[in-house]
């Protein structure tokens, strides 16, 4: 039987379990999501505009009949459905894309569509998965998509990630945009689910559907996520969240836990429908490449090993790979920021009467975060032209210079974290340098001050929590914003090969795992990566120590968003 004859079969039942397949769907308060994000769909059928200066984007259109509340709901938020530029499409189901055609009539928008899917849409409905027994009309596809191709216009970019299984190109949609001056990751979930009736082992129709499910679960868990959307509202509660969204001062949508959990959620599904149809999928060894600030070596390993970038210049402290592919790295007394081909394009160096450099961080505004440790210990943020921006004194607690901080990190809020080691703790500064908040490492269940529990690398991550490597304690430590420990990892839950030989660097990735830099090792594993369940997943055995890292790539494939390092 083809995967089509037995879909046919099952198609009505399908439909009838699908929430938002109803062709009765009706109208929902459009509303704003975040600045340039906005909901225009049905009750549960998700349509979202995206605006910009220079024209805007529409991700779905429905049925035929959701077009009208469409456009109605983009005139009543104060936009001309006219001034549409392009339209988007999470999958080619009826559902999703069979109004394509009268919002390409009523705007004169332009469809782009990822491969695999254009077929479908071309067609009106004509294909060989779930629900193409259903016709609509046919609709021009203006440009066919790769996977992570971007969509840009007028200054925002949308990336099309191909997370397919559900059909051959589902698209997860993913954009920056902002609330209240915070910078947020939006995610609209294409869709992850295994539909009644789809045939996930000998599909000869679609032999890799078990294989892109799986590919799909791990891209979606390496996308960074604030906000949390999809092509059915009842994906991420949308009644409820936008009951709350006038009631309550954080915006409901930034969600990145329950995006986790839905992924996690939907994996399970596909796992538990895969094993019980008999199939299996083979998972890829982890394979990082990832940039080293250490003391024989600055600069670029890949996934094999191999060195593909050196900065001539070993024993740096800090230093990030920037979007623009150039390098900016903290050495002791200079930061530099450098093109591959070695440029120098940005410098600072280390004023007289302080004793070294710590931190380097690009901002999101323009300006580098530096640190300076010494007799005046401060935190700065340094103009692309080279003026101070903001002069923060810093409070170590401590002459002993280089022991004053380590990573500090500029937060969402505008505020500054610091870790101080030889204080045991962790200080938020506001610009003007007031501590507003501090935490202990030297706590009793941690060792207390015998431990030695040395803060390095303070990470704040999504949820609120604290990400915290404590050096001479040999442990990473994620602490609540009262400063309580909620997860630790130490050289005890790894007694036959103890990595930890004072942690430095350390990043939390998208799919929740932490990767340390083990900077005292005399062993043979400098960097390791860990899960939540506290199994080491990965390591790098070569032979360059670190100091800190970024890792770039997972598999080929790049870490999206602002590393959480």
């Amino acid at each position: 039987m083809t995967f089509r004859v037995l879909f046919a079969c099952v198609a009505s039942l399908a439909i009838a379990l699908i929430p938002g397949t109803s062709r009765g769907d009706g109208p929902f308060p459009p509303h704003k999501i975040a600045d340039n994000a906005y909901y225009v769909g049905s009750q549960d059928l998700a349509t979202y505009l995206v605006t910009t200066p220079e024209g805007h984007i529409l991700i779905n259109s429905g049925f035929e009949e959701t077009v009208p509340l469409i456009r109605d709901a983009v005139q009543t938020l104060g936009f001309k459905p006219t001034d549409v530029k392009f339209i988007l499409a999470s999958h080619a189901h009826s559902d999703h894309v069979a109004g394509h055609a009268r919002l390409k009539e009523l705007t004169g928008a332009q469809v782009l569509v990822m491969e695999g899917d254009e077929g479908v849409i071309r067609k009106g409905g004509e294909g060989q998965y779930l629900y193409t027994d259903q016709r609509w009309l046919p609709c021009p596809v203006d440009r066919v998509l790769k996977d992570r191709e971007k969509v840009t216009l007028g200054g925002v970019t949308l990336t099309a990630h191909r997370t397919a299984g559900h059909t051959p190109g589902c698209t997860t949609w993913t954009w920056r945009t902002s609330d209240r001056g915070r910078p947020l990751d939006v995610v609209v979930i294409g869709s992850p689910n295994v539909n009644p009736g789809y045939q996930l082992v000998g599909n000869t129709v679609y032999p890799a559907i078990a294989s892109d499910y799986a590919a799909t679960f791990r891209r979606l868990k390496s996308l960074p996520c604030d906000i949390f959307l999809g092509a059915h509202g009842d994906y991420y509660k949308l009644p409820a969240k936008h009951a709350r969204l006038k009631s309550v001062d954080e915006n409901p949508f930034i969600d990145p836990q329950g995006y986790a959990d839905y992924v996690a959620f939907k994996e399970k599904a596909f796992r538990d429908e895969l094993a019980r149809q008999g199939g299996t999928v083979s998972e890829p060894a982890v394979r990082h490449s990832f940039f080293i600030a250490g003391p024989t070596f600055t600069g670029i390993i890949g996934e094999e090993g191999e060195e593909l970038w050196n900065a001539g210049q070993p024993a740096a402290r800090d230093g990030y790979v920037l979007p623009n592919g150039n390098v900016l790295i903290a050495w002791g007394d200079e930061v530099r920021e450098l093109t591959r081909e070695k440029e120098v394009v940005f410098r600072y160096r280390k004023s007289e009467g302080n004793a070294e450099l710590g931190t380097v961080q690009r901002l999101a505004n323009g300006n580098t975060l530096i640190t300076e440790l010494g007799a005046r210990p401060r935190l700065l943020e340094v103009t692309p032209k080279g003026e101070l921006a903001v002069d923060c004194p810093l409070l170590p607690e401590t002459d002993n210079a280089h022991m004053q901080t380590r990573m500090a990190r500029r937060l969402p809020n505008g505020n500054y974290l610091a870790p101080h080691l030889l204080a045991f703790k962790v200080k938020e500064y506001t610009p003007q340098g007031k501590v507003v908040q501090e935490f202990a490492t030297d706590l009793p269940e941690l060792g207390g001050r015998p431990a030695e529990n040395w803060p390095f690398t303070a990470i704040r991550l999504k949820n609120g929590h604290t990400l915290v490597n404590l050096t001479h304690g040999n442990k990473t430590v994620e602490f609540d914003p009262q400063g309580k420990v909620v997860w630790k990892v130490g050289n005890d839950d790894f007694p036959e090969v103890k990595p930890f030989a004072d942690p430095c660097g350390g990043q939390r990735l998208p799919n929740g795992n932490t990767v340390i830099a083990s900077y005292g090792t005399q062993g043979p594993i400098k960097v390791f990566e860990v899960n939540r369940e506290k199994q080491i997943v990965w390591k790098y055995t070569g032979p360059h120590r670190a100091h800190e890292i970024q890792v770039l790539t997972t598999n080929g494939e790049p870490i999206e968003g602002e590393p959480l390092k």
